[in-house]
């Protein structure tokens, strides 16, 4: 199930709400956790799976990582944008992806949306990976923030996190 943050959180400042939704996010994710950096490559595919089909996401199809655009689809195509909807799928989402680790970008955000790994073969790792910038479409920016509440700024603040800020606060 989706995870909302709490009251408290959402108190303090964008910095600190940005820390622990790194924080809780990658921690609610599943999926065992490994220092292998991945390979290097921005290629990827992964399989979301939910109660009637799967998708196919793919690093490059222009909404980010291949989980991210794995969420996207769902929330655009399969969901329609309706909350509701993507809260009854996300009881049973499941994420196939062996060709490398989860970074931990994605691994936080797919912590917050309750997506699980379907087998062991799915990692996750506490390294951003890739040579650009991680981010979200904006569909997937406003289905993070409606589940989640987390502030705009301060998801930017998570989403342009350095390598060094994600192990100082992991």
């Amino acid at each position: 199930m989706p995870r909302r943050l709490s009251d408290q959180t959402l108190k303090k400042g964008n910095g600190e709400i940005a820390i622990t939704f790194l924080q809780d996010g990658f921690g609610n994710f599943q999926a065992t956790s490994t220092n292998d950096a991945g390979d290097g490559s921005e290629a990827c595919t992964v399989t979301l799976h939910y109660t009637g089909g799967s998708i196919e996401g793919k690093t490059g199809n222009g909404h980010g990582h291949a989980e991210m655009d794995a969420l996207h689809q769902l929330w655009v195509d399969v969901c329609n944008k309706n909350v509701d909807t993507f809260v009854t799928y996300s009881r049973n989402l499941k994420l196939d992806c062996v060709d490398k680790p989860c970074c931990v970008k994605c691994s936080t955000v797919l912590g917050w949306m309750g997506v699980v790994p379907r087998t062991t073969a799915t990692e996750k790792t506490p390294y951003t990976m890739g040579k650009t910038s991680w981010n979200v479409s904006t569909d997937v920016l406003n289905l993070i923030r409606e589940i989640t509440r987390v502030p705009t700024d301060a998801f930017r603040q998570f989403a342009n996190m350095s390598q060094s800020d994600v192990r100082k606060h992991l």
